[in-house]
């Protein structure tokens, strides 16, 4: 199984294994409605002998730890359960990260430290983490730090408080290392609200091939 959790669509290891049922993909990135590479919809699912083996999850523009954390229970667990894998590679980008400039998304090193704990959970087999994205050069280090702290049982060394809504002077700082992203971040949403329309679109899409809960 190859779980993205880069902030874009994982497009080319999705078109590489699109009609394989030997490899399951599955990516988490954001929304990709004008934004690249403009693919990676709930409706994207595979074809022929691997169709129900691609899931892609468009997450809202301004989510964060609470939003990927219900995804990797909701849909993410249940479906790694379904199909046993003997290996998971997950290609591990930094870039949702909210001081990373490139996108809209909100992770703190407190989401991927729990990222990596659920991977802990899950493991039947290998677990091979690739580097991805990440374009704050202050933040990657700290990033990876926490993940791999999860990894080996240990605390969080650099927790983080970050409040919905909330954008501080090192976000602003942070995003004015790209033109013009100052104003593009601060008109983005924080809150996720259309979270659980998402969950909801993958049960439409997904539930002839897995079995996923039901929100309540």
């Amino acid at each position: 199984m190859i779980l993205n959790w880069d902030v874009h669509a994982s497009d080319g290891t999705k078109d590489i294994f699109y009609c394989d049922p030997m490899v399951l993909t599955m990516s988490l990135h954001q929304n990709p409605t004008n934004f690249f590479p403009r693919q990676g919809w709930t409706h994207e699912i595979g074809a022929e002998a691997g169709e129900g083996y691609t899931v892609n999850v468009p997450l809202p523009s301004g989510s964060g730890d609470a939003e990927y954390l219900m995804i990797f229970d909701s849909i993410v667990a249940p479906i790694h359960r379904q199909f046993g894998p003997h290996y998971l590679i997950v290609e591990c980008g930094f870039d949702a990260h909210h001081q990373d400039p490139l996108a809209n998304q909100r992770l703190t090193t407190n989401g991927y430290y729990e990222l990596a704990r659920r991977l802990l959970l899950l493991r039947k087999g290998g677990i091979i983490l690739t580097l991805e994205g990440g374009y704050n050069f202050e933040t990657i280090g700290q990033i990876a730090c926490a993940l791999f702290s999860a990894l080996l049982g240990e605390p969080n060394p650099f927790p983080e408080e970050l409040h919905e809504g909330q954008m501080g002077g090192e976000d602003l700082l942070s995003y004015s290392l790209m033109s013009g992203s100052i104003k593009s971040k601060a008109q983005s949403p924080r809150r996720a609200d259309s979270i659980e329309a998402v969950i909801r679109q993958l049960q439409g899409s997904l539930g002839k091939y897995w079995a996923l809960p039901r929100l309540t």
